[in-house]
């Protein structure tokens, strides 16, 4: 299931996916994002736009977008950051999410 954040606690297990809406890679992976939530129905994906929620910006380090972390029981577990192919994508979510 994909999420857009709208404030609050971050769910402790999904994949977080920090973006910016004028950033063209982000967009680019909208696709593998909706890949990822038709492969892995159990998967919390949480679309979170760092323009408007700077604070997460800060508190993650995110210097780079896209910037995707996967949480599990609140602890971030794996993290890749800046684009990444499709293909990789895919790969990297299912290496790191169990």
């Amino acid at each position: 299931m994909i999420l857009q954040y709208d404030g609050g606690n971050i769910n402790p297990d999904c994949l977080a996916f920090f973006y910016a809406s004028w950033s063209s890679n982000c967009n680019l992976h909208l696709d593998a994002l909706k890949k990822l939530e038709n492969t892995y129905k159990d998967l919390l994906i949480l679309k979170i736009n760092v323009t408007k929620f700077y604070n997460l910006k800060t508190n993650y380090k995110i210097n780079r977008i896209p910037t995707f972390i996967i949480f599990k029981n609140s602890e971030i577990k794996a993290r890749l950051d800046g684009y990444i192919n499709q293909y990789s994508l895919l790969e990297w979510v299912k290496k790191n999410r169990s």
